[in-house]
């Protein structure tokens, strides 16, 4: 597995959310997540593109949690929120480099 950089995955994630909406212009890390329609399952879709993209696994990770649930929704409210919670999947799948 490659390690990343946490600068490098955070641009591809913005990207990748920039793909999902009309107006990729909208997209900063302060836009809303429900301004620019972007739902739970955009959020999922988002992860498996992060996961293909790097070859790593960052759905399912904690055995507690339902697989169709991500993040939780009340935890995500801006862009900047989601590329928080992606992030610290990616983290946790230990690709991401030490600092």
């Amino acid at each position: 597995m490659a390690v990343l950089d946490r600068e490098q995955v955070e641009v591809k994630i913005v990207e990748t959310i920039k793909e999902f909406v009309e107006d990729p212009d909208a997209v900063s890390l302060d836009a809303k997540l429900k301004d620019l329609d972007i739902g739970s399952l955009d959020f999922v879709e988002i992860a498996q593109i992060l996961e293909d993209e790097y070859d790593i696994e960052i759905l399912g990770q904690d055995p507690d949690q339902d697989p169709g649930e991500s993040a939780p929704a009340a935890e995500m409210v801006t862009v900047n929120d989601s590329v928080k919670a992606l992030i610290a999947r990616v983290e946790k799948a230990g690709a991401l480099a030490s600092e």
